[in-house]
């Protein structure tokens, strides 16, 4: 027997073992159609428990309800999903947490932070103003891991140092009297 061959039965054994020991669906009749018995009632989910302080998205749960109805899933293989998918979404978090963190520390880390946030500050107040735009910006830097970012940062007190006022250059002694061609390339000579 070739190696195709032999996957190709154990696949089709599989398959009868499978089918073997699947149970009848219990709403089919004997007719074959899958008419539900007229004593049954609709599935209806109650409340599902969702860890504190997390916020639910009514629709994406409404969703999560009909296809749950529609598969017929238990209330409590339901809640077992909701807590898969809560409990992910907390580990999402707590990643985006701590490279937060990490991003801070490395700025702090640098002997001239003070100062690179300071220009950077600088440089968001002289490029963003008032409008709904220019605070939605800083809301976003706000609120997001990105106003974190090293690089973001970095960048951002460069522009500071771009756009800060000039300074006062003091004007130094007065420069000699030019030299000769000859006393700037041989020297000054006495005669």
């Amino acid at each position: 027997m070739t190696e195709e061959t032999t996957t190709a039965t154990a696949a089709e054994e599989s398959d009868a073992q499978q089918a073997d020991a699947s149970p009848a669906p219990e709403s089919a009749s004997s007719d074959g159609s899958d008419a539900k018995s007229p004593d049954a009632k609709p599935l209806e989910y109650g409340e599902f428990s969702v860890p504190d302080g997390m916020e639910v998205n009514e629709d994406l749960l409404a969703g999560f309800r009909e296809i749950g109805v529609d598969s017929e899933l238990p209330q409590e293989q339901a809640q077992k999903l909701i807590d898969l998918y809560t409990g992910d979404l907390q580990r999402q978090a707590k990643l985006v947490e701590e490279q937060q963190e990490a991003w801070e520390a490395e700025i702090k880390s640098d002997p001239d932070h003070e100062q690179i946030l300071g220009k950077a500050k600088k440089a968001l107040d002289t490029l963003l103003g008032d409008s709904e735009q220019d605070t939605a910006t800083r809301q976003l830097l706000q609120d997001t891991p990105l106003g974190s970012h090293p690089g973001l940062i970095r960048l951002l007190a460069k522009v500071g140092t771009l756009v800060a006022e000039d300074g006062f250059v003091e004007g130094g002694k007065r420069s000699p009297e030019p030299r000769s061609l000859a006393d700037r390339i041989y020297g000054a000579t006495s005669t």
